[in-house]
């Protein structure tokens, strides 16, 4: 059972970023259908062993915007987008938690983010094919292109998402197989380029915070290899200067004068605003936003193209604290990470953040998969990190997870004993 849970959990985190090209007409999406699978076998796993283990912290706030979410369907402004937005939420939080049940070792995550990849590749196929053929996303106002039927800044957030993982496998050579080091090698320049044709300056510029914290961190660790992910950006930027059309490249260098922006965003952003001081401890309601545009040239239908407003106005003060206390949580995780992983976890979120502030991304799969990976990375029962790479814990925290999860590393059977740092803490080490 558990062999068919991974396998199914694989093959949704393979759809994620082409999904909108994999919808079966007249069904639903295939993400959809895989998800909603894997979910059943889990509650029939469950309910067959009879045990589950204890959830992390995190999932205190994720259950609390996940009821309060609900709660704001009752005063909502548009009910059948509402109940919609809202299924889609169940799904996603559904996924985290079967990320959290099934991916619980280092073997099993490697392979998640290897399937986002390999579905990364498929959507740089499509956008390349489009590109070399010349066919523009339609009724677009300039000349973007895009790839497995997603918007630009959607695909341009995903493939950042996927140049951090890249980075990840090709730092982990002495874990990682030389085929995956080689793909991920490969896979870097093309994304570069991708997130170029896509248009996008939000992704523009998570593009320009993930390779600038890449270069950072081989900085501390091989200042040899950081000179040469230096000249590899730096050839693959020139080549996309050379092949980009220079429409996208002015496009995301000079951005939106002041009258371009309130003709565009601006009405957006404003409309919404206004609506939420009708209401701003409780929202509007779930997926609401889109039935505030009116002003023109935009109508009804628009959302905010900003996560956090978007949030704000949907849930109110309560639903934006709430979602503030996940990204905290995973920020106060990342930083207690050690070595790598602590650089890996933090340029994931500031990959992430940038474009939260030019597109909504709270309902789509790729932000709560990085949530869900967030979350389980931080692991403090796995042993397979060296030195460098130790996690640190308060001494309830152990003794929390030991009830729980009977560590093997550190439990009294073990001959070796845990390193203990200074006396706030102790640092757990494979």
């Amino acid at each position: 059972m558990q062999k068919i849970l991974s396998l199914l959990l694989i093959i949704f985190t393979f759809i994620i970023p082409w999904e909108n090209a994999a919808e079966l007409e007249g069904v639903a999406s295939l993400a959809r259908i895989v998800g909603a699978t894997a979910v059943l076998l889990t509650i029939f796993f469950i309910f067959k062993t009879g045990h589950i283990k204890q959830l992390p912290k995190l999932w205190i706030p994720i259950s609390l915007f996940l009821v309060w979410s609900a709660a704001t369907l009752l005063w909502s402004g548009d009910i059948d987008q509402s109940l919609q937005l809202f299924q889609t939420l169940v799904l996603l939080i559904c996924m985290v938690f079967l990320i959290w049940f099934i991916a619980r070792d280092d073997r099993w995550q490697r392979r998640l983010l290897q399937s986002y990849l390999l579905g990364c590749l498929v959507s740089l196929y499509s956008l390349y094919f489009d590109f070399i053929s010349g066919k523009m996303t339609p009724g677009a106002r300039y000349t973007r292109y895009t790839g497995g039927e997603l918007n630009e800044n959607e695909l341009a957030a995903i493939l950042c998402i996927g140049i951090s993982f890249a980075l990840y496998f090709v730092s982990r050579k002495h874990l990682e197989s030389g085929l995956w080091r080689i793909v991920s090698l490969c896979f870097i320049p093309l994304a570069i380029i991708g997130v170029l044709l896509t248009g996008s300056r939000g992704g523009a510029i998570g593009l320009a915070v993930t390779l600038l914290g890449a270069i950072g961190f081989y900085w501390t660790i091989n200042r040899l290899g950081s000179v040469g992910l230096f000249v590899i950006f730096g050839c693959t930027l020139f080549a996309g200067i050379m092949v980009v059309p220079q429409a996208l490249l002015d496009r995301i260098t000079k951005g939106q004068t002041v009258d371009q922006f309130d003709a565009a965003r601006g009405i957006i952003w404003r409309k919404g605003i206004e609506s939420w001081q009708d209401n701003p401890f409780v929202g509007i309601g779930i997926g609401a936003y889109s039935g505030v545009v009116t002003g023109s040239p935009y109508q009804r239908g628009h959302v905010a193209h900003n996560t956090f407003l978007s949030i704000l106005v949907n849930t109110g003060i309560i639903g934006f604290v709430i979602f503030l206390w996940i990204l905290l949580l995973l920020g106060r995780n990342a930083y207690r990470y050690g070595g790598r992983e602590r650089w890996f976890a933090f340029i994931l979120l500031l990959a992430w953040l940038p474009q939260s502030l030019s597109t909504t991304m709270e309902f789509h799969k790729y932000t709560w998969f990085l949530i869900a990976w967030l979350s389980i990375r931080y692991v403090p029962w796995l042993p397979q990190y060296g030195k460098t790479d130790a996690v640190s814990m308060s001494h309830s925290e152990i003794r929390t997870l030991d009830r729980v999860i009977k560590l093997p590393f550190i439990s009294r059977k073990r001959k070796s004993a845990p390193v203990f740092a200074k006396p706030g803490g102790i640092k757990c080490q494979g």
